[in-house]
């Protein structure tokens, strides 16, 4: 992926035609290239690492027990247009929306099937 810094325009090529920016129904690995330009995520592949990742969205994850992982947001990760800031009922939002709609990536999500919110930051996958 190219990384532009913020208020700097960003250009990038791709060998196809982008055809979904929907990070749960993408269909080719150009248009993830694209996604990860712009959307957040709770973690992300470290850069320069194979399989190293470190904390995006996220200020803290926390192993709760082998099938629960709690997430704190950090404050102030906004959605551009004015359409506020970044909170866990945002995350619930996504990750059941993949589920209700048979999401072709849910499958590596293992057994989720749903998300409880403890405060607006805070939440349990």
């Amino acid at each position: 992926a190219i990384w532009a810094a913020e208020g700097k325009v960003l250009t990038a090529a791709s060998t196809n035609d982008i055809t979904k920016m929907d990070p749960q129904f993408y269909t080719a690995v150009s248009e993830v290239s694209v996604m990860e330009c712009l959307y957040s995520k709770l973690t992300r592949f470290k850069p320069g690492s194979e399989w190293g990742w470190e904390l995006e969205a996220a200020e803290k994850l926390e192993q709760v027990d082998p099938t629960h992982v709690r997430f704190r947001l950090k404050k102030g990760i906004k959605f551009t247009g004015d359409y506020g800031e970044l909170t866990a009922k945002d995350v619930k939002f996504s990750f059941e929306r993949g589920i209700k709609h048979n999401s072709p990536v849910k499958d590596n999500w293992g057994s989720l099937d749903h998300v409880e919110i403890e405060d607006d930051y805070t939440g349990v996958i």
